[in-house]
């Protein structure tokens, strides 16, 4: 039972990670805006556009509540609807929600996410438009995940770092085309990241460079060693060819030793025969005297 218990939790834990949301759905429209309300400190939002009113208002209670809420959404100037629901979360939430709008020619900020309290992420097709959640064909994943979050956290400030920030001017919105400190705070750690990581390549390019020199010094070695060795035994073999000549000459000399003894053996017997012919030839003459 108890490993049962444990194997329940931990199909819980995978399915709280990761989770599935399709529309037009009430039900799951319901989960997405409560898990926008489960913000305790800090939401980022990175939308195309934003028109949905539940949603802006769960938005402006957050700020007005210390929740650090940040925006970056397309250009909608050309779109009165759009900028006049920004001007109304920028004076509704007292300023506090800050909202930055990428406007290049040719290019939109297609992006469809947030991240909550650096953590949840809910991403997916839909804008937050009445269409989106009420009629169109839509799905949304969403990630319970750290790690994930980071990357997301990171893209947002990129594409921050590029947009323009809305400011009040009166009743009208101010584009204000420069960076603020949390965007130049990421962007100065972007680059020392940057830096470090370009250092950390050449020490290991240097690393590589040093271990292939250790390397053909090796081969170089291993080649040498061989070398040597391929002299060692090319010395032995001739040496041991000129003992076995050697051997063999001295053989050879052996033989004709023994056969030139033999022969002179041979001609000391047949001398002594001579000698003794002659001694007694003498003997017989002497006696014939």
């Amino acid at each position: 039972m108890d490993q049962i218990g444990v194997d329940q939790k931990e199909e819980k834990r995978k399915n709280d990670e990761i989770q599935h949301l399709f529309f037009p759905n009430k039900r799951n429209f319901h989960i997405y805006a409560e898990l926008l309300k489960s913000c305790q400190k800090k939401l980022i939002v990175s939308m195309y556009q934003i028109s949905h009113k539940i949603l802006v208002n769960i938005l402006i209670d957050l700020s007005l509540n210390g929740r650090d809420i940040q925006i970056v959404t397309n250009s909608s100037s050309d779109d009165k609807k759009a900028k006049s629901i920004l001007l109304m979360m920028i004076q509704s939430s007292l300023e506090k929600i800050k909202i930055a709008v990428y406007e290049k020619e040719l290019c939109l900020m297609h992006q469809k996410y947030c991240v909550i309290d650096d953590q949840i992420i809910m991403t997916g097709s839909a804008n937050w438009t009445n269409n989106a959640f009420r009629k169109n064909v839509e799905s949304v994943v969403i990630l319970n995940n750290i790690k994930e979050a980071q990357l997301y956290t990171c893209e947002f400030w990129k594409v921050w770092s590029q947009s323009q920030i809305l400011r009040l001017k009166g009743q009208n919105l101010d584009f204000s085309p420069f960076i603020d400190i949390e965007s130049m705070i990421f962007m100065e750690r972007r680059r020392q990241k940057n830096k470090f990581n370009k250092i950390i390549d050449l020490e290991n390019s240097h690393q590589q460079e040093e271990g292939d020199k250790d390397e053909e010094v090796k081969e170089q070695s291993d080649e040498s060693v061989q070398c040597c060795q391929s002299q060692k035994i090319t010395k032995i073999d001739s040496n041991l060819k000129r003992k076995r000549i050697r051997k063999s000459n001295l053989q050879q000399q052996r033989h004709d030793l023994q056969h030139n003894e033999f022969h002179e053996g041979n001609l000391v017997i047949q001398i002594d025969a001579l000698d003794k012919q002659n001694v007694d030839q003498i003997d017989e003459f002497e006696i014939m005297l």
